[in-house]
C-alpha cells in the first residue's frame, strides 16, 4: 500500500514527477501531464522504481514513512521505518534501482540526478530514537525533521554541512 506521496517539477523538461512511497520500502516514479483548461485532466507514466535493500547482516526491512523533495539540491528526502524481514516483500520488478541502506530506520538523503536512472544515497540521518513522522525543506535549506511518539523531537539539519556516505 502506499504511505506517502512527493513532487517536484523536473528541471529539463518542465514536466511534474509524482514519488510514491510504499510499506515495502520502494518509490515508485511517475511523469505526470496536465491538460485543459476548466476540468484538468492528469496523466501519469511510470519512470523508475527505486528499493531500499537493508544489509545482509540486519534482520530487518525498510518501510516508506514520510518524503520530500530538496529542490535546490535536487534531493529527495525519505523517512524509513524498520519492520521485521519476515513481512513478505512484493517482487520488484528487474528493472529496480536497488538503493543499499546503512540503517534501516532512519531519514536517507538521495541525490536524484536529472535521468532519474541513478540515485545517489548521499547520507543518512539517523538522530531521532523513533521514525520520522513528518519532514519539511526549510527556506534557508535546512531539513526540520520530527520523530514519532516514542522520541517527540524535532531536529534541525544542516544538509550543506554533512558529508556524503560511501557507498562501497
Amino acid at each position: 500500500p502506499v504511505t506517502c506521496l512527493a513532487s517536484w517539477t523536473h528541471k529539463n523538461s518542465n514536466s511534474s514527477i509524482l514519488a510514491v512511497g510504499d510499506n515495502q520500502g520502494g518509490i515508485q516514479l511517475y511523469k505526470m501531464v496536465t491538460s485543459g483548461g476548466d476540468k484538468p485532466n492528469v496523466s501519469f507514466s511510470k519512470l523508475q522504481h527505486y528499493q531500499f535493500v537493508a544489509s545482509a547482516s540486519t534482520n530487518t526491512q525498510s518501510a516508506i514513512v514520510s518524503m520530500a523533495y530538496m529542490e535546490e539540491t535536487n534531493q529527495l528526502v525519505v523517512s524509513t521505518r524498520a519492520i521485521p524481514a519476515a513481512v513478505p516483500v512484493v517482487p520488484v520488478d528487474v528493472t529496480s534501482v536497488r538503493i543499499p541502506v546503512p540503517v534501516p530506520q532512519a531519514v536517507q538523503v538521495l541525490k536524484v540526478e536529472e535521468s532519474l536512472q541513478s540515485p545517489m544515497l548521499f547520507a543518512t540521518l539517523d538522530g531521532h530514537k523513533d521514525f520520522v513522522q513528518c519532514l519539511i525543506p526549510l527556506p534557508n535549506g535546512c531539513l526540520l525533521t520530527a520523530g514519532g511518539k516514542n522520541d517527540a523531537t524535532m531536529k534541525i539539519w544542516e544538509l550543506g554541512k554533512i558529508a556524503s556516505v560511501s557507498t562501497d
